[in-house]
């Protein structure tokens, strides 16, 4: 079990860097350096959007792991909110991206990510359950 969601992880980020790869060589996209675990948001209403998902979705895994450790029955649908809550953020990213950007070309990136790593997620949860 543990070799299959190593070769799922890994076989979602080399998917990931070819798509990057090839949609920045696509759309001309130039690559920017930004620091590991930064927030880059375009202005207030990003961050205060961005900071409202965040919490909701902290507070919310809080809860979910009290019910999975006291019942399993629990653990499917903290597997969907952690999902959810992924994807909820990346499009706030790419929807601000896209608006508010210089490089509105850049949400297409976001957006792919999160596609790559929703079906990555998801394989890792079947092998799992």
């Amino acid at each position: 079990m543990v070799l299959h969601v190593g070769v799922i992880l890994l076989t979602t980020i080399i998917i990931n860097i070819a798509v990057k790869l090839l949609l920045r060589r696509l759309l001309s996209i130039k690559k920017e350096r930004l620091k590991i675990f930064s927030h880059n948001y375009f202005n207030k209403l990003h961050r205060n959007i961005d900071r409202v998902v965040r919490y909701m979705s902290l507070i919310t895994q809080i809860v979910l792991l009290y019910y999975v450790i006291f019942h399993d029955s629990f653990i499917p649908i903290l597997f969907g909110s952690i999902i959810f809550f992924f994807i909820l953020q990346s499009l706030i990213q790419a929807i601000f991206e896209w608006k508010y950007s210089p490089t509105p070309k850049k949400s297409i990136l976001t957006f792919s990510e999160m596609i790559i790593w929703t079906v990555g997620f998801i394989s890792i949860f079947r092998v799992l359950l």
